[in-house]
């Protein structure tokens, strides 16, 4: 009954199911959703997304008709779990509701999904930031994983140009993590003149990692452009960067993160 040990053990019960490889768990869990308040489906739901057996995501596929808006959304994110079921994100990927839209486009990303280029291409021009945004994602990283930058890099090269920062910024970390260069726009230009603080700070990332990968063959004017920024952005958090560009980590891990409000210290959904 207590609501503060009700949220603590959904949580532990996530990590508690990414562990078990049990069927019969998946059966629990189905049958604990048809009871359980709003405060812990979500957790149930995470759980599903983190077991690792075809069962787990079986049971989330289906529950995308049941469910109201906010378990979808939840569903769209817990399949990112499940590679094998990219059928139900592409349709999540179509729902009325943005935020379900954003989570399985974003969700689209982790599981590779090639087939989805074509759509994710189309939503780069979506009226919601977050679903835009989240397709620019996605494309670079499943261009990585393929390792076919041809695919995508003319709608990620046309996403510089949005009027979004959010895109913009997400274009050209698609395009660092893909290996994308654009004619038509120039990351130097971006880095020098955009007025959003995220979108330098991801053209310095850019540039910095493209230093990286070419080592002594790097292009001059890549050092030039971050001296540049070094010295003149008057931001310092974008001249730090410029320092100091954020290179790819060596490891990819997913994390769980949940949003608290300003003064509170429970996670609030829809954040």
């Amino acid at each position: 009954a207590a609501e503060q040990d009700r949220g603590a053990l959904g949580i532990a019960l996530s990590g508690a199911l990414s562990r078990s490889e049990q069927p019969a768990l998946v059966d629990r869990v189905q049958q604990s959703l048809a009871s359980a308040p709003n405060s812990a489906r979500d957790s149930l739901l995470e759980g599903l997304g983190r077991m690792r057996i075809a069962k787990a995501g079986e049971a989330l596929e289906n529950l995308v008709s049941k469910g109201n808006i906010d378990d979808r959304r939840k569903i769209a994110e817990a399949l990112a779990g499940h590679p094998e079921r990219p059928a139900a994100l592409l349709k999540l990927a179509q729902d009325a509701d943005a935020g379900v839209r954003a989570n399985a486009v974003w969700s689209l990303g982790p599981i590779f999904a090639k087939d989805a280029v074509p759509m994710l291409i189309g939503l780069l021009r979506d009226h919601d930031t977050a679903v835009s945004g989240n397709a620019a994602a996605s494309l670079g990283r499943i261009a990585e994983k393929h390792s076919d930058p041809g695919a995508v890099r003319q709608a990620l090269c046309g996403a510089l140009s949005d009027a979004r920062a959010y895109v913009r910024a997400n274009a050209i970390t698609a395009m660092s993590i893909a290996g994308i260069q654009c004619d038509s726009v120039s990351v130097h230009d971006l880095l020098a003149r955009d007025p959003s603080e995220s979108v330098r700070l991801a053209a310095a990332d850019y540039l910095g990692r493209a230093i990286a990968r070419a080592g002594e063959k790097a292009d001059p004017a890549d050092k030039r452009s971050l001296l540049r920024c070094m010295g003149e952005d008057k931001n310092a958090s974008v001249a730090e960067r410029c320092a100091h560009p954020k290179l790819p980590p060596p490891a990819k891990d997913d994390l769980s993160v949940f949003v608290l409000a300003e003064q509170g210290s429970a996670p609030i959904a829809r954040a």
